[in-house]
């Protein structure tokens, strides 16, 4: 008897030692990258969770003459604060754009898990499963250096589905004029082209720069995640077009793609100039902006990231806690050039900052 319940207990210590060395070899948390099949990611409907209060509005536009929805993702503390807030735009990609105007904006809110990007980056320090592990060590390393030297701060972010069209001006008109009257009129935003950006998702990236290039008065700055500039070709003419006045609104750059990405374009080669030296030529789409936009004397933050093909994973992995965090710090930048400061009332330096927007508009407007 005694000798059965010794060996019913070594048998018993032995199962407990295996298990604990097969937890210890296998983590419980996969050390690799995973990517949710397209399928799957697009048969979520409900809102994730996260924390912060994501709204669904609609407009029926003017100019465009038919209903229009958005969602509006608030920063954690809206509520508990009076603070004002700066304005991303964020439209949809392709994916997005095709369901119509009738669907409800998912894109950024819900495939993208935009919210939870916002979240993760208030934590002010980032970890591997933030990103699904899609990232390497040395990007990790990129972003908590990032936020250990100028902290995230929270912005209005809105997921927007948009008619695709590149040329659209009825779709410009929406958003300088209803879109952003909305949002100053509903939310504590600050209304001025300091705390307003416009960005997107592969070919919402593309219809983000083409916006901000007939309207670069509007917008301190612009960006694409993934941007499809080969379906828009024309994208690189609407710029050159409007090269002085995006010159003289000194609008902000920010790209980002993937080295797997379909969609990247950021590449050059080499050839040797007239004196044997060797120099660097764009020969992609977005090699070619980014040599645009530096041939008028302004920059472009450009990131390219090692994880990810193209689509929704990127977006809320390593190129979405980028894009965000960029324009964090865009508007901690403004709010300090126009004196503001997050202990202060400033419903008047808001007021001061609108009127003197509006009169170098009405200035430059003067013939």
């Amino acid at each position: 008897m005694l000798i059965s319940e010794k060996l019913r207990s070594h048998k018993v210590s032995y199962v407990i030692s295996m298990f604990v060395f097969c937890i210890m070899l296998f983590p419980v948390f996969p050390a690799f990258a995973y990517e949710e099949p397209w399928d799957q990611i697009e048969a979520r409907k409900s809102p994730i969770k996260c924390k912060r209060k994501v709204e669904y509005k609609r407009i029926k536009s003017i100019n465009k003459n038919y209903s229009i929805p958005f969602k509006v993702i608030l920063p954690r503390e809206y509520e508990s604060s009076t603070k004002r807030y700066g304005v991303v735009l964020m439209l949809c990609g392709a994916s997005g754009a095709r369901r119509g105007s009738g669907a409800e904006p998912l894109y950024f809110s819900v495939w993208c898990k935009l919210p939870r990007v916002m979240d993760n980056l208030s934590k002010q320090t980032l970890a591997k499963k933030d990103f699904e592990y899609a990232i390497n060590e040395k990007e990790l390393k990129m972003f908590n250096d990032w936020l250990a030297e100028n902290p995230f701060e929270d912005f209005i972010a809105v997921d927007m589905w948009h008619p695709s069209s590149g040329r659209d001006a009825a779709f410009d008109k929406f958003i300088t004029e209803e879109l952003f009257a909305f949002l100053d009129q509903n939310y504590r935003t600050i209304p001025s082209k300091d705390f307003r950006a416009i960005d997107g998702a592969c070919g919402g990236g593309a219809v983000a720069l083409l916006t901000a290039f007939r309207n670069p008065e509007c917008f301190a700055a612009c960006g694409g995640m993934q941007t499809d500039l080969g379906t828009f070709p024309y994208a690189l003419k609407y710029f050159e077009q409007n090269a002085q006045r995006i010159k003289a609104a000194k609008l902000k750059f920010n790209l980002n793609t993937n080295k797997a990405d379909v969609c990247n374009s950021f590449e050059y080669y080499y050839k040797k100039d007239q004196m044997g030296n060797k120099i660097k030529v764009p020969s992609g789409e977005l090699a070619k902006l980014v040599s645009m936009i530096e041939q008028v004397g302004l920059t472009a933050e450009v990131n390219v990231f090692s994880h990810c093909i193209h689509g929704y994973s990127a977006y809320r992995y390593p190129n979405g806690h980028q894009t965000m965090y960029f324009y964090s710090k865009l508007f901690k930048e403004n709010a300090l050039k126009n004196g503001m400061t997050n202990n202060s009332d400033e419903s008047e330096k808001v007021n001061n900052i609108s009127t003197i927007k509006n009169k170098e508009n009405l200035e430059n407007d003067e013939p």
